[in-house]
């Protein structure tokens, strides 16, 4: 259910208006039933080749170790030729590498025509782009940037990318999505702040909120902050929450199919993510008329979503204590926090489906066209 595969989803359902016969291929199976019955509607097909499904969970002996290798080698030779089978007979006309190089290795020895989209940091790119960097180029016809910023720093690093690289922003519905909060809509009386992210142990800091939000209920007990989500992470920030006695203040409601009504209703939507490509939940924030405050990051999501902090609040990463001074100035209507969210519904058109999704189909037919 994260930003990816939403916008995947959104994607797909703009293409398919165009007419596009489009087939989902993954590495491992796709259970959620949200995704299941939104493909099917679309007549979207899903194929599964897990290529690596024999993982080591336990210490293993010489002869365990030596069984596992042959089945992964059969399995792996088995599937490799399933795999080449199924590309042949289905007669793409393009391929689409929708996760960070993740099929590379399975796509780069097809003769067609392939475009790959990367949603993550720089940092993960340059780890990727040491090992593979001759893979990348020769590999793909189009790599989607999703932000300026990112586009920007891989055109000055290498001329060779500048035929390459293309900028399209995430696509969003946004009458979907205020249709949506509607539907879902809290009547909560309290002020309130949403926190809607993956809860794992690291990139969305969930540690940075907790502590800064401490400082804040310090001074108005009634404060109250709803994080939205799950993850590995759930239990560790649960006990953490509790060993600073916030658990009346901080609430976990778990995955949410439909947060919009929650953060339609919040005095304030928080990303304090380490690293993020272009997070959706900054833009669907703003389509809401809901305040966004988000960690300044370097690779330059947040600061083109809030137009560098004219269209929401930005942070350095980590500061506790700025960030508890801007949930206090938030909390206590100290800024003018109407003037930001006027700007940043003012300037969303550039991430309406219907705009991102013409912009993709242009550059499908250009890739297409130039293979013919």
């Amino acid at each position: 259910m994260g930003g990816a595969e939403t916008c995947l989803l959104r994607l797909i359902t703009g293409l398919r208006k165009f007419g596009y016969e489009i087939s989902i291929v993954t590495k491992v199976p796709v259970t959620e039933q949200f995704f299941i019955d939104h493909f099917r509607e679309l007549n979207v097909t899903i194929h599964t080749f897990e290529f690596n499904p024999f993982v080591q969970k336990e210490r293993l002996n010489f002869f365990q170790k030596w069984i596992l290798k042959l089945k992964r080698s059969y399995f792996k030779r088995k599937v490799k030729k399933e795999w080449v089978q199924y590309i042949n007979q289905c007669n793409f006309n393009i391929l689409i590498d929708y996760a960070n190089f993740s099929f590379i290795d399975e796509i780069r020895d097809f003769n067609i025509p392939k475009i790959a989209w990367f949603h993550s940091n720089r940092e993960i790119f340059d780890n990727f782009f040491r090992m593979k960097q001759d893979d990348i180029l020769n590999t793909y016809d189009k790599i989607v940037c999703l932000t300026q910023a990112f586009y920007n720093i891989l055109i000055n690093r290498d001329p060779r990318y500048c035929d390459k690289l293309i900028q399209i922003y995430n696509p969003i519905d946004f009458y979907d999505i205020r249709q949506r909060a509607i539907v879902s809509a809290t009547h909560f009386t309290e002020k309130y702040f949403v926190f809607v992210a993956r809860i794992d142990n690291y990139q969305k800091d969930h540690l940075t909120v907790i502590k800064a939000f401490k400082k804040l209920v310090l001074k108005y007990p009634e404060a109250k902050m709803y994080f939205i989500g799950d993850g590995t992470g759930r239990n560790y920030y649960e006990n953490m929450v509790k060993e600073e006695g916030l658990e009346k203040n901080i609430l976990f409601t778990g995955i949410m199919e439909n947060p919009y009504g929650y953060m339609k209703g919040a005095c304030a939507n928080i990303l304090s993510s380490y690293y993020e490509g272009l997070p959706t939940v900054l833009i669907e924030g703003a389509c809401l008329g809901t305040l966004n405050i988000s960690s300044d990051i370097f690779t330059g999501g947040p600061q083109e979503i809030l137009l560098n902090g004219k269209a929401g609040i930005l942070f350095p990463i980590g500061d506790i204590d700025e960030l508890a001074f801007i949930l206090e100035d938030v909390f206590t209507e100290k800024i003018n926090a109407m003037q930001m969210i006027d700007i940043a519904t003012q300037s969303l058109p550039r991430f309406d489906v219907d705009t991102v999704t013409s912009k993709v189909q242009n550059m499908i037919n250009m890739v297409i066209c130039k293979n013919i």
